[in-house]
């Protein structure tokens, strides 16, 4: 909220609540092909 330089704190999750589970999701794919995929041949 201070960084954002919102006001109140229900601003910040107003604007920024929709955008949280997508980049969970895209985290959760990126650590889990970082951690489970094949090696290269």
């Amino acid at each position: 909220m201070e960084v954002l330089g919102h006001a109140q704190t229900r601003t910040t999750t107003d604007t920024y609540s929709q955008v949280m589970p997508a980049l969970g999701r895209d985290v959760a794919d990126r650590m889990g092909n970082a951690l489970w995929r094949s090696p290269a041949p």
